[in-house]
């Protein structure tokens, strides 16, 4: 969304979107060379094997056609030199850690990616219930509150 309001955009803002979008292009172009990516997401009739996977051809195609900055063969050759930094761009270095961070960077694609894992992963301290800032006053009519610690 804002990658197709960018012209109206401060410069700074611009410089951030077009680097999140190189990123992500290095990361489909490590996905593309050291996997094979289904084409497509299987129908409910068929099988994740019958579904085509992306080969070279089909790789550089859909590298031009999504990342036109650069030519398919360079993405590639990137890619090829620099595997893991280009895993990097587009959060997948989060795809090993536990499921609920895999949980919430598929709900929250929108956060940014340094904000995924404390998001997701609970604080222990907030696992503790709220202690009373000060002592509750006695009531009028004779009932009390009385806190306990358990």
């Amino acid at each position: 969304i804002a990658g197709a309001h960018a012209r109206d955009l401060p410069g700074a803002q611009r410089r951030a979107i077009a680097d999140a979008r190189t990123q992500l292009c290095h990361a489909a172009a490590a996905v593309l060379v050291h996997s094979a990516p289904l084409q497509r997401a299987p129908r409910p009739s068929e099988r994740r094997s019958e579904v085509p996977k992306h080969d070279a051809a089909t790789s550089e195609a859909w590298l031009a056609e999504s990342c036109p900055s650069q030519t398919p063969s360079a993405w590639i050759q990137h890619a090829e030199r620099h595997p893991w930094s280009d895993i990097e761009g587009g959060g997948m270095f989060l795809l090993d850690e536990h499921p609920y961070v895999m949980a919430a960077l598929d709900r929250f694609w929108w956060m940014p990616l340094g904000l995924i894992v404390p998001f997701a992963v609970p604080d222990a301290t907030r696992r503790e219930p709220p202690t009373p800032s000060r002592a509750p006053a006695p009531s009028q009519d004779g009932w009390g509150l009385k806190v306990e610690d358990l």
